[in-house]
């Protein structure tokens, strides 16, 4: 009986050390361990890549620096949807494979008591994480839907606390502020100093967060692509079922962050994730036509639903999640 229990050992520790060998290295970029990016994080806090046999890598970079890295090949997926379908529209061989967001759900605020009013911006720079992200993005779409001029208001890329600190200390004194800024800024009574000029959820709908990634990954890499976007569904499913624990665990990326703030930044978000993963096909036929009325692109310019979107592996990822049986646990 020892010998046959030692021959399980080794066999069992055999197959661990083969799986191991076997997980293959990805690198995936997001902006950062937020509410909006958490079935990413979730996916690979709750070992989800690691059961797909993925080694995930995830690179905090916003999407104005991850969509280039990724085109050049030094990173294989990124969660910045909205800051790749700019490239896609002008021809970066990339898909969007999942959708993580449809909404927006960030707001444009002034701290700068000449400017109450969103037209009161006209030439004014506002404060963004970066150049050519959703934020950008959702901006050019307002202005053009409300028939302002593209260059009605300029666009300054301020990574990290710099951002807020341009916004509030008075540097700058507009810019676009995220779901989890809104609670801190609210917390340290700074928020009451400032007047929201637009909320983009009642206003913008384009692809945010989910995947992005090359179609030679797609091609080369096709089962592994299934295997990601399996173990994000799978973090998906698991921030549905457990917001509180899906809290929990972001602030262990976010030690610095009051917890109550992650706390209100799930509860503002939550309601704006995109459960299904895909949007539909007139959706998607929206979103190119108004990105190409931004670029100025002739109808015949404008890519094909096919051509920027591949929401296959979704439905895939999710049949074979059910036929499974699998149900997240805390």
């Amino acid at each position: 009986m020892r010998l046959i229990g030692q021959a399980l050992a080794c066999a069992v520790c055999i197959a661990a050390c083969a799986a191991a060998a076997a997980a293959q290295p990805v690198k995936i970029a997001a902006t950062g361990p937020t509410a909006t990016f958490a079935p990413l994080f979730m996916a690979a806090d709750k070992g989800y890549f690691h059961d797909e046999g993925i080694e995930a890598q995830i690179l905090y970079m916003g999407g104005g620096t991850s969509i280039p890295a990724m085109i050049g090949g030094s990173i294989d997926y990124s969660a910045a949807a909205a800051s790749s379908m700019a490239a896609i529209m002008k021809g970066a061989k990339l898909k969007v494979i999942l959708v993580g967001q449809a909404t927006v759900d960030f707001q444009i605020w002034s701290f700068d008591p000449k400017v109450t009013t969103f037209d009161a911006l006209k030439g004014h720079s506002l404060a963004v994480v970066s150049r050519g992200g959703s934020e950008e993005i959702a901006t050019l779409m307002y202005l053009k839907a409300n028939n302002y001029p593209r260059d009605f208001v300029g666009f300054s890329a301020i990574q990290g606390p710099a951002r807020i600190a341009a916004v509030v200390g008075g540097t700058g004194g507009y810019g676009v502020l995220l779901p989890n800024d809104i609670p801190v800024l609210a917390e340290k009574g700074e928020l009451a100093k400032g007047k929201m000029l637009l909320d983009f959820t009642k206003w913008v709908q384009l692809s945010a967060g989910g995947l992005v990634t090359s179609d030679k990954e797609i091609a080369e890499h096709r089962d592994r692509v299934l295997r990601v976007i399996e173990a994000v569904r799978k973090g998906a499913l698991y921030v549905k079922a457990f917001p509180d624990s899906a809290v929990e665990l972001l602030q262990k990326r976010n030690p610095d962050s009051p917890h109550q703030a992650l706390v209100n930044e799930m509860k503002a978000s939550y309601p704006n994730l995109n459960w299904s993963g895909t949007i539909s096909l007139e959706s998607q036929r929206r979103e190119l036509s108004a990105r190409g009325d931004i670029l100025s692109l002739a109808s015949s310019q404008i890519p094909t639903p096919a051509a920027a979107y591949d929401f296959s592996f979704v439905t895939e990822a999710d049949r074979d999640i059910a036929a499974s049986g699998w149900t997240p646990s805390r």
